[in-house]
């Protein structure tokens, strides 16, 4: 992050039950004005080109607070206005063992590429948690997990332990849009489908948005890091699945 930027970014974290009407609407609004377009795939009514559809604040509230008091909020501002925030969800997925989802994670157009995203991950949700994941097409959501974590660069990822727990944590989660995504089955060579489109690792969760600007954030990744992105190629409707254990 610029220093310009950082001297101007306040973070907070607040717990689900505590999370206002008014950090909704604000949310809700930069999601809408910053996620992103629909892809050439969807379907009618909707429109590619156009953004995708509005976020409401009851929305969000229904896909991101299945459990209040074990959903979590971070926030940066810049002044008062958000200019980033994260949402996530933490669950039991096997005896003694939760699972940290980040269900949503937005950030400004205007302020992409400056570390924001990682360090709105990076507080530990006062739940102890065993592994974090998420499910993103864009490739920047998925980086700044696993740098929040503590896997940097992305060639550490353990895809070995994406493998094996995949399944039974998606199975448990009491997230709607994850379960539905579920159902449909994981995608990728790493779990033995879909190989000749060039997936690893990725789950179908029907949502049509245009991967031309992750394609693009994609490109510079891989020239930065100089190695091909391990989770592979996403197909449409399809978002990429990393899943890491917390580093001891």
């Amino acid at each position: 992050m610029s220093e310009s930027t950082l001297w101007r970014c306040t973070f907070s974290g607040v717990r689900g039950s505590q999370v206002s009407q008014e950090m909704l609407d604000e949310c809700a609004q930069l999601f809408s004005a910053n996620y992103g377009v629909w892809s050439p795939d969807v379907s009618a009514p909707l429109k590619p080109g156009e953004f995708t559809a509005p976020m409401t604040p009851a929305k969000l509230r229904s896909e991101c607070f299945t459990d209040p008091d074990a959903t979590f909020l971070a926030l940066c501002r810049i002044g008062s206005d958000i200019v980033g925030y994260a949402f996530a969800t933490v669950w039991e997925y096997e005896v003694g063992k939760n699972i940290c989802w980040i269900t949503q994670l937005v950030v400004s157009s205007q302020y992409r590429r400056q570390n924001i995203a990682t360090l709105l991950l990076t507080p530990v949700p006062p739940i102890p948690c065993h592994a974090f994941g998420i499910a993103s097409s864009h490739p920047g959501a998925v980086a700044a997990l696993t740098s929040a974590v503590g896997i940097c660069p992305l060639r550490k990822v353990d895809l070995n332990f994406i493998r094996d727990t995949a399944s039974r944590i998606l199975a448990t989660t009491p997230v709607p849009y994850l379960r539905a995504a579920q159902s449909r089955g994981l995608r990728g060579a790493l779990f033995g489908n879909n190989k000749a489109d060039g997936g690893v690792c990725s789950i179908f969760t029907d949502f049509f948005v245009d991967h031309e600007e992750p394609r693009a954030a994609l490109e510079i990744w891989e020239n930065v890091q100089d190695m091909k992105w391990p989770l592979g190629k996403l197909a449409a409707g399809h978002e990429y699945l990393c899943i890491v254990p917390v580093q001891t």
